[in-house]
This record gives C-alpha cells, structure tokens and sequence, in this order.
C-alpha cells in the first residue's frame, strides 16, 4: 500500500516537472503593451494628421512584426505613413512582405480595397516606443 502511495506521489511530482520543462522549451512570443497614445491633429484642407506612439515590452521568438488594421472608411486615403523606433526612423519597403525573413528596422503598408495594414518590424528585445505617423 506504501508502494502505491509513493508512486502516485512520485507520478505527480513527474507529471509537474514534465509540465514546467515543457513550458520552459515551448517557444514564447510576448507582446506587453503598456500604452498607446494617439494624437489626431484636423488640417485647414479637412485631412487629418494622426501619430500613434505604441510603448511596448516584446520579447520575440517567432513574432516578427506588429501591424495596426484601418478600415478605408475609418481613415480615408493614408499617405506619408512613417514609422519610427525609439526616434530612429525605419526604412520603409514597398510592396511590405509578410513572409520576409528579417523585418527588423522596416515598416511597410498592405492595401486592399476596403482596408489597410500598418505594418512594421519588432526590434530587439525589451523596451520599444513605435511611432507611427499618417
């Protein structure tokens, strides 16, 4: 009856060693998104110029890239999209390709008929402050 005992014990304390271990060699992307701050300024012509300043924790594996999905009804036309990493200007890349291997430092845009993708590059790890501009 000891002997039953101890192994289902030891069969537990297996199964959560097993777990964690598990855990620990499972990839893991995190995105923390402390704060995003948007600033619409209204031009004379009726356009608006919209900068969003997105303070991030990331801490890629296999994430690559953050992108912010418009509706062409909710912005209108987008143009002079700029995006910028801790002040650093981005290279932009057009046509943006999502399955290109290294995005970092890069932003591009994806236009469909009715919507767009603002897309940019994760940086290193740690601490990011993206500002996009449109």
């Amino acid at each position: 009856m000891r002997a039953t005992k101890f192994s289902r014990v030891a069969a537990v304390y297996l199964s959560v060693i097993l777990g964690v271990a598990a855990a620990l060699a499972a990839p893991t992307d995190k995105v923390t998104i402390n704060r995003v701050t948007v600033d619409v300024g209204l031009q004379a012509d009726g356009s608006a110029r919209i900068t969003e300043v997105w303070d991030v924790e990331v801490q890629p594996t296999y994430l690559t890239e953050l992108y912010q999905a418009r509706t062409a009804n909710s912005v209108g036309h987008i143009r002079d999209f700029t995006v910028s990493d801790e002040g650093v200007e981005m290279e932009r890349v057009t046509p943006w390709n999502r399955d290109a291997a290294d995005k970092f430092g890069r932003y591009g845009i994806i236009e469909n008929s009715d919507a767009y993708e603002l897309c940019w590059g994760l940086g290193k790890p740690g601490h990011h402050s993206y500002t996009l501009n449109y």
